[in-house]
């Protein structure tokens, strides 16, 4: 009886290996955006949280948008609260309502943490991200959570941050907060940027 649940143990763990015949974006989900909730700027793109439609990217150097980040890459929702791009580790971090993704690769190989194995309380969800030297903060409501910035281990929940230099990515409150560096860009196909809004 052993040996045929362990060998049945062994057929599922196969059976749920990404299939290394596709790549990530060989099949790409495009959505109505609706609003935007938060921007963060990585090395190669500027990334978009969307309400509907995952993140988007926009490619910095080729100044335009590319293949979004949804559901078919592996994140684990399409409403996305808040993203952040993670600049010593380059690690992008995601917030939806119902997890904390992350990639090392900033693209797919997503790794989940659910909300509810962090001590948050139902109901709360993710307005920010940001990083300091040594964490990844969450900014939680009334809450801030503390993530190992490799592994995304819990470290605490606390009232506020114990850290005083972290870097935020941007969050929506009545308007959005677009980032300073985002001027130096012109953002075109069909998308206008007025007055932070």
């Amino acid at each position: 009886m052993k040996k045929i649940f362990g060998i049945a143990l062994i057929f599922n763990i196969l059976l749920a290996q990404p299939d290394s015949r596709f790549e990530t974006f060989d099949w790409t989900l495009y959505r109505q955006t609706e609003e935007i909730n938060s921007i963060t700027e990585g090395y190669d793109y500027v990334y978009f949280a969307t309400e509907n439609a995952g993140i988007l990217r926009f490619q910095i150097y080729q100044n335009r948008f590319v293949e979004p980040i949804t559901l078919a890459q592996g994140l684990s929702d399409n409403q996305i609260l808040a993203v952040h791009f993670d600049q010593s580790t380059r690690i992008l971090w995601v917030a939806s309502k119902y997890f904390i993704d992350y990639s090392y690769n900033a693209e797919g190989d997503w790794f989940h943490i659910n909300l509810t194995e962090t001590g948050l309380n139902r109901g709360v969800f993710i307005k920010q991200i940001g990083s300091s030297e040594n964490y990844i903060w969450l900014n939680a409501e009334s809450s801030f959570l503390k993530l190992d910035k490799i592994s995304g281990i819990v470290m605490g929940l606390l009232p506020f941050p114990d850290e005083d230099e972290i870097i935020w990515s941007s969050k929506r409150e009545r308007n959005l907060e677009i980032p300073n560096t985002l001027n130096n860009y012109i953002v075109m196909d069909g998308w206008i940027i007025n007055d932070n809004r």
